[in-house]
């Protein structure tokens, strides 16, 4: 949030027009997440978000109420997409990861969190972030490629790439196994 401090009041009031287009009032409660290392910064963001927000949509003033605020880290919500089905109601096949403990390794665009919650309760003292993520791994395999290929992609087509397993170089299509991966160690390494 200090980061973003800017952008992110905007950018939740956007949110909270979304499901109102008619103008009608309706109270909003949001729930969202932040990375482990930022998860100090928890109330702040809540306590940002309470309360009115006069919104322009289309011309129209709309006021929305916020009366309560639900801060998670982030890979919380990763967990709890796996307890809870698409209407927010528990999956039965689900009830280990809810009464018992569980860790959660979320790698994200900047950062890598690791978060343990035991029976639904974030364990502070055992979670933490580092700063690597995907981003890191992009950036390690766009250097390898201008350095021993001679070509450059942006960092959405590395990502792309990943996915698919394969890019092209001089042509041919090459696999991503084993490209870098002695550059990239120390990525994974960092990791676990």
């Amino acid at each position: 949030p200090r980061l973003g401090r800017r952008i992110v009041t905007p950018l939740a009031r956007a949110r909270f027009a979304a499901p109102m287009p008619g103008g009608e009032q309706a109270c909003v409660r949001p729930g969202t997440g932040l990375p482990v290392a930022s998860y100090r910064d928890a109330f702040d963001l809540s306590q940002r978000l309470l309360g009115p927000h006069t919104i322009l949509l289309e011309g129209r003033s709309l006021t929305v109420p916020v009366e309560d605020v639900l801060v998670v880290p982030q890979p919380f919500g990763a967990l709890l997409s796996l307890i809870l089905d698409e209407r927010g109601h528990l999956v039965t096949r689900a009830l280990d990861l809810v009464e018992g403990r569980v860790a959660v390794l979320d790698v994200g665009q900047q950062t890598t969190d690791l978060i343990l919650v035991e029976g639904l309760e974030y364990i502070e003292a055992r979670s933490g972030s580092i700063e690597v993520g995907v981003s890191t791994a992009v950036d390690m395999i766009r250097k390898v490629l201008l350095d021993d290929y001679r070509v450059t992609y942006e960092p959405h087509e590395v990502e792309q790439a990943l996915r698919r397993g394969w890019l092209v170089v001089d042509g041919k299509k090459r696999p991503l196994d084993g490209l870098a991966s002695e550059r990239l160690d120390p990525i994974a390494r960092a990791i676990e």
